[in-house]
């Protein structure tokens, strides 16, 4: 048996026996937990989510016997989906999450004498980001004995410029973490108060969203990064159970060499027309399983999760099937690792993919218009100068009852609209559209409809849409 069916099936059974919920909701759903022995009668079992589990039970009672007499640290999730609900989690969380922090150091850490300045830069409250990245890194420092400082503004851009003015010069290694957005943002006013990055070794850990390429593109130049494959990562974390997975070197290869051509992706991926997030993850922790394009998470914690449905799609692969799913378009790891001067690793960690989520997109004339499209055309090197890349869209009606597409979009500091910016934004939105909104009908006639983008812009941290200190809302209804 696999490991990772042997981690979920052992997890099963002793949620099924310890867990009182989780008790419950087996017989509650007709399942003997005593016929579930293998990965096929695995299968059987109901997912859990939000209303069906960790709203029907009474709290304590999705817990481990029962109790909440535990040293937990309690987040949130970000309730954008719905009300948030709140997880305790414990020191086994904090410990697989130093595990992945470690494996991100160790990419480019050959010299343990080196002194590190970690900036965490995650909201240090009641989201997981900032105290679990924390609690990791301190974790990581202590048990190798390895000369990391951590410093945690938190999301102060004051705070964080001054820490680049003061603190880091003593540094050569600089780690920042932080929601993509956000980091963008600091990149951009490092650049305007003259403080020069090409003399630190930086590198820069997301989490929270999905990013694009062009996107990484343009934070590695900003940073000035040494080598785009091991300086930014991206993880796959939750509330819930924490960091599930990350983007290695491998993901971020096989996500590059796929990304931007649509026949490839769809026979990689389940389609062609978004760009998910590729992440490889550690079987002995966390655990996921593709059904119907859902994205299922098995994970033990302080309130262990079965077969959860997170909330998002997307689709597991295997290392073995990814390489032969790759060398089916050509494309062949070990001389796509050289091509890039990697190392083969001699690990073969499974691999996760995941889209944004299924109500997180648009509709336009019937077609789908995802943050990722808009996203895209707004680091067109013609407009990025000018805009900070954070917008939210909508649709709306015109007088004559027709529909366009909204889209506010935020000035980076001290810049002004002007008719140029609005024209050169339309055109590539529209060439964007034309390129990757998928739908029913001909797109190339559906980008001709005069008025089918409406263009604002609003002021650096303008609150009406870019209230600093929280997560960008990319649609508004």
């Amino acid at each position: 048996m696999r490991v990772r069916e042997k981690e979920v099936l052992d997890l099963f059974n002793r949620a099924s026996k310890n867990v009182p919920a989780y008790k419950k909701f087996l017989k509650d759903n007709e399942i003997n937990s005593e016929l579930i022995r293998s990965w096929s009668d695995f299968q059987k079992v109901p997912f859990v989510n939000k209303e069906n589990y960790l709203k029907k039970y009474r709290y304590n009672e999705l817990y481990w016997n029962g109790s909440l007499k535990s040293p937990f640290v309690y987040t949130a999730t970000s309730g954008s989906t719905g009300e948030p609900f709140y997880f305790a989690r414990n020191e086994d969380l904090d410990y697989k999450h130093s595990i992945i922090t470690e494996e991100i150091l160790r990419l480019d850490y050959s010299d343990d004498k080196t002194p590190i300045l970690f900036v965490d830069a995650f909201g240090m409250g009641i989201w997981i980001g900032g105290l679990i990245n924390y609690k990791a890194m301190e974790l990581v420092a202590k048990r190798e004995n390895l000369p990391i400082s951590i410093v945690t503004p938190g999301i102060n851009k004051n705070e964080i410029i001054n820490i680049f003015r003061y603190v880091a010069p003593n540094y050569k290694q600089i780690i920042i973490a932080g929601y993509p957005p956000f980091i963008k943002d600091i990149l951009d006013e490092l650049e305007g108060a003259k403080i020069n990055l090409g003399k630190y070794n930086m590198r820069i850990i997301f989490a929270a969203e999905n990013i694009t390429e062009p996107f990484r593109d343009y934070v590695a130049k900003k940073a000035k990064v040494k080598n785009i494959y091991k300086d930014i990562v991206n993880i796959y974390g939750s509330a819930e159970l924490g960091a599930m997975a990350k983007e290695s070197l491998l993901s971020t290869l096989v996500r590059r060499a796929t990304n931007g051509n649509k026949q490839t992706s769809e026979q990689i991926y389940s389609q062609s027309m978004k760009t998910p997030t590729v992440a490889q993850f550690i079987p002995y922790f966390t655990n996921f399983e593709e059904v119907d394009g859902k994205v299922l998470v098995t994970g033990d914690s302080a309130l262990p999760l079965i077969r959860y449905d997170i909330g998002d799609n997307g689709g597991v692969i295997s290392y073995d099937e990814m390489e032969i799913r790759l060398a089916r378009q050509k494309i062949r790891l070990d001389e796509e690792i050289k091509k890039v001067g990697l190392s083969k690793f001699n690990y073969k960690l499974p691999f996760v993919y995941i889209y944004e989520r299924s109500d997180f997109c648009i509709k336009l004339h019937l077609h789908d218009i995802y943050p990722e499209i808009i996203r895209d055309a707004l680091f067109s090197s013609k407009v990025n100068g000018d805009l900070t890349g954070k917008f939210t869209m909508t649709t709306k009606y015109n007088t004559q009852h027709i529909q366009y597409l909204e889209l506010n979009l935020e000035l980076k500091k001290g810049k002004v609209e002007n008719k140029r910016l609005s024209e050169v934004v339309q055109v590539e939105v529209l060439h964007a559209l034309k390129k990757k909104a998928s739908g029913p009908g001909n797109i190339n006639e559906l980008v001709k409809k005069p008025g089918l983008v409406e263009v604002f812009f609003w002021a650096y941290e303008d609150p009406t849409y870019f209230k600093p200190g929280t997560k960008q809302k990319w649609i508004t209804r």
